[in-house]
């Protein structure tokens, strides 16, 4: 057989092969040492919490009610996550000091370094600061579809 004739073939399972391989997490998002943002919603008569931890790497993290710990959802893309990390810069997210979860409850966490700043709301609030709840629904929407505010 030539080697010219297979090299097409090489080339091509080169390029395909990476994509069928199942991305898998280099992190741990309770320990990891970069940026991360957490959203998360919680409360009510069982007191559950479900939160999802997007590192800096791209690398998303499900924590869902009951469960042990944090499993690995998937990987952005860097475009992505960059933008994201951006969208709280740009509403001055590290300096909102907004406490007011109700029964039911929701929040966002952004972690730079040692500094930490954490937004929490109950559904409906009028008075939450601009460009929260529109990012909260946006990285909600993107991992689990859920499009309540």
């Amino acid at each position: 057989m030539n080697i010219k004739a297979l090299l097409p073939c090489l080339i091509a399972l080169v390029l395909v092969l990476p994509g069928c391989v199942r991305q898998q997490p280099s992190a741990d998002p309770l320990s990891h040492s970069g940026a991360v943002i957490a959203v998360g919603k919680g409360g009510g008569f069982s007191g559950t919490v479900r939160e999802y931890r997007l590192l800096d790497s791209g690398e998303v993290f499900v924590k869902e009610p009951g469960a042990e710990g944090f499993q690995f959802v998937k990987r952005e893309n860097r475009k992505k996550t960059k933008n994201w990390f951006h969208q709280l810069e740009e509403i001055g997210f590290r300096q909102l000091d907004y406490d007011h979860p109700g029964n039911v409850y929701q929040y966002i966490l952004l972690k730079k370094g040692n500094s930490e700043n954490k937004v929490m709301w109950s559904g409906g609030d009028k008075n939450l600061p601009s460009g929260v709840a529109d990012f909260y629904t946006e990285l909600m929407g993107e991992w689990i579809g859920d499009k309540k505010k």
